[in-house]
């Protein structure tokens, strides 16, 4: 009995002795020293491969930065800020890391900045429709594809806050629309006919308000 006991009370022990370590070699410190470095190397030369080096150490969890994070998170970010003009030419180029980058900093900016990547996303639909919806579709701004179709219709669009003209706003979205169509993998063919229908859906609100000029999509 008394042998038994001692077997117990080692296996419980070396359990938890087990959960700890996994625990501490599981908790991520977000080095953003070390964000800024490669961010500032991305934005010298903008290539895939520092785009690539750049996302790599960006924090794999969707909010661990609040949590566990050294160095200085403001300079990093306002470099960032500073240079999201170079970061948005690359996803127009449908360079996939910058892309990744685009959807991850999600995450930091708010305000006029999150205007500024929702609106570099939504314009990816039409230069790349197949990377937008791989990109989105499995990542953490998936979510603003059905908040009001934000990241689709480039949210600003829908809010009168554009300054184009009503029918370049239009056309801009169906030839969104055409773009996802031309995506013909079976594996994003349902997330490809929910956007395409989430944009359907704001063209025949918004601009019914217009009058005959913009009749409704059927």
């Amino acid at each position: 009995m008394h042998k038994n006991c001692m077997m117990l009370i080692a296996l419980i022990l070396g359990s938890l002795f087990s959960i700890s370590g996994s625990t501490q070699t599981n908790t991520e410190v977000t080095d953003w020293d070390e964000i800024l470095n490669a961010a500032q190397t991305y934005f010298t030369s903008p290539t895939s491969k520092n785009a690539h080096k750049f996302y790599a150490v960006l924090p794999t969890k969707t909010r661990n930065w609040e949590e566990t994070f050294k160095g200085d998170f403001e300079k990093a970010r306002s470099l960032i800020w500073d240079n999201l003009d170079v970061l948005n030419k690359q996803v127009l180029k449908a360079d996939r890391n910058a892309v990744k980058i685009a959807i991850w900093l999600f995450n930091i900016m708010d305000g006029i900045y999150s205007e500024w990547l929702v609106s570099m996303l939504g314009d990816l639909i039409r230069v790349d429709p197949k990377m937008f919806l791989e990109e989105i579709g499995g990542g953490p701004a998936k979510y603003l594809v059905y908040d009001s179709g934000y990241i689709l219709c480039n949210g600003y669009i829908l809010s009168g806050e554009s300054t184009a003209s009503k029918e370049a706003q239009r056309k801009e979205l169906e030839l969104r629309i055409k773009a996802l169509e031309t995506v013909k993998d079976v594996n994003l063919a349902g997330f490809r006919d929910e956007c395409i229908e989430i944009i359907r859906k704001h063209i025949n609100e918004y601009f019914r308000h217009f009058g005959d000029d913009f009749p409704i999509l059927l």
